[in-house]
């Protein structure tokens, strides 16, 4: 048996616990006090896996406390360990303290690590773990239509996908679309108390939708003209990349080898530069339907290119689970 335990909700869990035949499991406390969700987190996680009893764990890492935990539970049964780190541990690798500690412990101890591009893999091995390398499976979207409020809107629509993190440039790009003189509507999605001083860019062409229901947000993107999501860090590969693989909507990226190697037949590219993001905007709205079908037609060679790095890894994780019956 195979289990796929987070503690918070991602699409990406939920995409690969299917790929790998998984029972997904997600537990989820949102809403109570830090303490209280640990607690409850860890205790929900112990139960499970003694009334399971499974052959393969995977685990989302973070929570750097659930990938922890399920490393010392190995004690009392002999699973196969799977951390998916995708982005966000291979950061712990060139800290100190007690998250870098329990980071390296449970990478260590855990049979593979999955992070999402080879630009990972240094810093999971530097931990002295294996390192797997799986992108994001496209996720299925299903068809909605874009909510009334957002489609009358003067068009085209552009949507950029934002959460108002750290490594988004997020003032540079609207810098860029606030100073262009054609005609758009640009949808920026996220927490609106997130937003802080950005939100002096906001017009009648500028729209900061605030937070969104998935079915609000997959109509969103899925009706939108173009999609932008925008990173600093030149090792992480956007979740709204492939989100816009999945509806077959242009996309903007920052310009990265790994956003490259893995979107480069589909994606929009620039530097980040207010010069740059004003130059690809003014390209896409020269020929549309150009990017649109050039992105739609990278819809099946992602999938391909998809299925060629996820069987090594199903193969790999297989024969480790019968060495161990």
């Amino acid at each position: 048996m195979r289990i796929w335990i987070t503690w918070e909700r991602h699409r990406r869990s939920v995409e690969l616990a299917e790929a790998f035949g998984c029972e997904y499991h997600c537990i989820d406390h949102a809403g109570k006090s830090r303490l209280a969700r640990y607690f409850l987190s860890a205790w929900e996680t112990w139960r499970l896996l003694a009334r399971t009893k499974p052959d393969v764990v995977f685990a989302q890492s973070p929570s750097i406390l659930l990938s922890f935990l399920v490393a010392k539970l190995r004690v009392f049964r002999r699973f196969v360990y799977i951390i998916d780190a995708h982005n966000a541990v291979p950061n712990y690798a060139k800290k100190s303290g007690p998250l870098a500690w329990m980071t390296s412990f449970a990478v260590r101890r855990a049979d593979y690590t999955i992070v999402t591009n080879e630009e990972l893999v240094p810093p999971i091995e530097k931990m002295r773990g294996r390192a797997l390398v799986l992108p994001d499976r496209a996720p299925r979207i299903p068809e909605r239509p874009m909510p009334e409020r957002f489609r009358v809107c003067v068009k085209p629509h552009f949507t950029l996908i934002a959460s108002f993190n750290w490594d988004e440039p997020i003032d540079t790009f609207l810098e860029a679309a606030a100073g262009l003189d054609e005609p758009f509507t640009l949808f920026v999605t996220g927490k609106k108390s997130k937003a802080g001083e950005l939100l002096r860019y906001e017009s009648e062409r500028i729209v900061f939708v605030d937070y969104l229901a998935d079915p609000a947000f997959e109509g969103l993107i899925a009706g939108s003209d173009l999609l932008i999501d925008l990173t600093t860090d030149d090792r992480v590969l956007v979740c709204g990349a492939y989100e816009a693989v999945a509806v077959g909507v242009p996309v903007v990226l920052v310009d990265s080898r790994v956003s490259r190697a893995l979107f480069g037949d589909g994606a929009i590219f620039a530097r980040n530069e207010v010069s740059d993001y004003r130059r690809v905007l003014r390209e896409f709205l020269s020929q549309p339907a150009y990017h649109r079908d050039r992105m739609q037609s990278f819809q099946g060679d992602f999938e391909n290119l998809w299925n060629a790095s996820f069987q090594p890894i199903e193969q790999a994780i297989a024969e480790i689970a019968r060495s161990r019956q």
